[in-house]
């Protein structure tokens, strides 16, 4: 699923791009991706920008509207005059012959499009929390991620906690931490979260300069692949010798999600 590094490359490429351009008008191929929201609309209005909210991209236009696009596990935009695919769930043209498709082979990207402001944050900021990216102390982070007895890794994924981190970014910070990805929230230390926040901003400014992550067939809006991959500690190595004390790579399943940890450097805890 694209994650934080991966949505700001993609809204970053699409406002460069398309900042200030009018709509001609948008063909919905895939009738379930606009959930809500008429695309005819849009026709005529000029993009003031695209930006990230979370692991959402907002499009905002010159009369206020504004279309919010989550990309689900596979989803993307991408730059090009090509006919629509098998992937291809809508196409968003230009008056001066540009256009974007939005692709998705899982077809689990959804979006939205909200009248204005207001309206797009009555209905969704109780589901986006602070941005991980953020500048956040350890406390703050403490704050938003750690309530009740919820693991550290899925309690990081928890959108509505902290918005932005996903399945490799939450195995990575743990990693980095020295914590047990299993390990409640409620029982981390002091130390815990000032070594997860510093772990945080190490994972969010790698992934920014690498552009992301691409697995499978995911690539940005220039068709190019993110370049993270070989920065990566644990995730995906499963059996392979942990680069910082050479104990293979264990993989398991927490919250649904593969996890990956040494289990040197991030021994389980006792509950407490």
């Amino acid at each position: 699923m694209p994650e934080l590094a991966e949505v700001h490359t993609l809204a970053q490429q699409l406002n460069e791009a398309l900042r200030g351009r009018i709509i001609r008008d948008i063909e919905i191929i895939n009738p379930k991706w606009l959930v809500e929201g008429d695309p005819a609309s849009l026709a005529g209005r000029e993009v003031r920008s695209v930006t990230r909210w979370g692991k959402r991209m907002i499009w905002a236009f010159d009369d206020g509207q504004k279309l919010i696009c989550g990309l689900g596990m596979t989803g993307g935009f991408l730059l090009d005059d090509l006919p629509p695919g098998k992937h291809t769930g809508a196409i968003i043209r230009f008056r001066d012959g540009a256009q974007v498709r939005y692709q998705d082979p899982r077809k689990f990207g959804r979006a939205h499009l909200f009248s204005d402001e207001e309206a797009m944050r009555a209905a969704l900021s109780s589901r986006i929390g602070p941005d991980a990216a953020g500048p956040l102390r350890w406390h703050q982070l403490k704050a938003a991620v750690g309530r009740g007895r919820l693991a550290i890794k899925p309690a990081l994924l928890a959108q509505e906690r902290i918005s932005g981190l996903g399945n490799y970014m939450g195995s990575e910070i743990c990693h980095r931490a020295g914590v047990h990805p299993a390990t409640a929230v409620c029982d981390l230390t002091r130390r815990d979260w000032v070594l997860l926040n510093r772990a945080r901003m190490q994972m969010i400014v790698a992934a920014l300069n690498a552009k992301g992550l691409s697995f499978s067939d995911y690539r940005h809006a220039d068709g190019a692949s993110g370049d993270m991959l070989r920065h990566l500690r644990v995730y995906g190595r499963d059996g392979q010798p942990c680069l910082a004390c050479r104990t293979p790579i264990t993989v398991s399943v927490l919250a649904g999600r593969s996890t990956f940890h040494c289990p040197s450097c991030q021994p389980e805890r006792q509950q407490r």
